[in-house]
């Protein structure tokens, strides 16, 4: 079970840089406490799991932030630029499965996180649907760059494309549950600003 890694995408929180459609709504300050919020869920959610953790980062002063955390910094270009790098560097490190995830989903539960990593020894792919037609979570036990091209970042259509390139390269898959990523001021739970 070591083998298997979580890699949590996540920005260094600075006002500004983090939440920027809340922000929007909000205020640049709100945006961050809810930022800060949403980044002690995810890794209070993964804290005691056993599983390699990797952070990694974007943003700058990060390593003051994210000590006692193994981290690297995210590499450069689009999303999907930077999340190949990232399992092509831990996928290379005798790993059997890594599966990807950010710091905006404050429904994701360790049992999806556990039935990911299940679903991974008989599935190529495992990704986990969010309600605005993203993804919150994605797993696979050998790198396809094809995957992460020609997909229109931050838009509704990254769910749906993604699945189409898995159909593309006959990947075997499984869909978790869908869940809501934290964008826009109406999602955040009661009680966090």
């Amino acid at each position: 079970m070591g083998n298997n890694t979580i890699i949590v995408f996540a920005k260094t929180p600075e006002p500004g840089k983090v939440k920027t459609r809340i922000a929007a709504q909000l205020g640049d300050e709100i945006a961050l406490q809810i930022y800060n919020q949403l980044l002690q869920f995810t890794f209070s959610l993964i804290g005691d799991l056993a599983y390699r953790k990797i952070v990694y980062y974007a943003g700058e002063g990060s390593q003051d932030y994210w000590k006692g955390l193994e981290t690297r910094k995210q590499a450069s270009g689009d999303l999907g630029n930077r999340m190949v790098k990232a399992f092509e560097e831990v996928l290379n490190e005798d790993i059997s499965a890594a599966i990807i995830i950010g710091t905006d989903c404050a429904s994701l539960t360790k049992e999806i996180i556990e039935s990911a990593f299940t679903e991974l020894a008989t599935n190529d792919l495992v990704i986990g649907p969010a309600a605005d037609g993203g993804y919150y979570l994605l797993g696979i036990k050998k790198n396809y760059p094809l995957l992460f091209e020609h997909i229109d970042w931050s838009t509704e259509k990254v769910f749906e494309q993604t699945i189409q390139h898995v159909k593309n390269l006959s990947l075997s898959y499984h869909i978790l549950p869908v869940l809501t990523d934290i964008d826009e001021a109406h999602q955040v739970p009661e009680g966090w600003y």
